[in-house]
Order: structure tokens, then sequence, then C-alpha cells
């Protein structure tokens, strides 16, 4: 059995007061709402390692989000990062170094397990050389200590003829 109830409001000073406590509730939705997405922004800022890293700028060329996974004495940590080459000339990585590690391997997937370790790759003129793929990243080992999220070093990229030292955030 189904009841239907209606109800209508014409005194203005009950409409008044309902329109207001409407009004109020609106209100405090529409705020905790916005509140929840700006949270939820600044946790993916906060937790991206391509947005929460500050860029290193050299003129026409950038290096960004450069991040290391954690590792632990004796072992492998992952690094990766970008290199934007906005100048007119081609770069050609030849390495890394850092004093964490006492070795750099930059290490390419081919297919679905193999790896192979290249010695050196270009970034040609108005390109980005991403390292923060899966398929292409640094490899520093054994390394010196242990290194956990939140920890920050020091990596110098050597380039032909060049280099430049930028920090890595650990996450």
């Amino acid at each position: 059995m189904t009841v239907t109830v209606r109800a209508s409001i014409t005194d203005p000073t009950l409409l008044r007061v309902f329109s207001n406590h409407i009004g109020t509730l609106l209100k405090y939705f529409v705020l905790r709402w916005i509140a929840a997405w700006a949270l939820g922004g600044l946790i993916a800022v906060m937790t991206h390692p391509a947005l929460a890293d500050e860029p290193v700028d050299l003129g026409d060329i950038r290096i960004e989000a450069a991040t290391a996974t954690p590792g632990v004495k004796g072992g492998r940590s992952k690094l990766r990062f970008q290199i934007e080459n906005n100048s007119r000339i081609d770069l050609h990585l030849i390495g890394i170094s850092t004093s964490v590690a006492e070795k750099s391997e930059l290490v390419a997937r081919v297919g679905t397990k193999k790896t192979s370790v290249l010695q050196s790759i270009g970034v040609a003129s108005d390109e980005i050389l991403d390292l923060t793929t899966s398929h292409l990243h640094y490899e520093i080992y054994p390394l010196q200590q242990t290194i956990q999220s939140g920890d920050e070093f020091s990596m110098t990229l050597h380039f032909l003829g060049w280099s430049e030292s930028t920090l890595v955030h650990v996450h």
C-alpha cells in the first residue's frame, strides 16, 4: 500500500526559514566538495613524482622530476627524470654519477622481460628525453647507504663536453 502525502508551504515566514536552511546546507555541501577536491589535488601534487619535484632550468635545457626509488645499502635504486632540450643543438648524455652509489647504468627494456644496458643516449634539439617510463631509466648500484622516501641526494649528469648537477628526491 502506498501513501502519498502532499504539503504546501504558504506561510512566508516558514518559507523563508525553510529556504535559509536549504541554502545553508547547500553552501556547506559545496564548501565540503571544494575542500575535498582541493585536498585531493594537493595529495596528487605531493605524491606524484613528476609534479612534486622542482625542475632545474639551465637556459634552454630543463631537467624535470628527478626521482629515485628507495633502496637498501648494497642494493639498487632506479633513477627517473626528463631532459627537455629547447636548445638549437643536440645533446649527448654519456652517464650520471652520484655519491650514494658506485656505478650507474642506463637500462632499456627490450620486449617484455629482456633489458639492455646503453652506453649513452642522445637528446635531439627541441625534443624531450623521458627517463620516467618503465622501459628506460638509470639504475644506480651498489648503494653506499640506505635511501628511503623523503631523502634527497645530488646527481651529476654528464653530457658530451659538460656536466650539470641536480637534486634527486626519493619517492
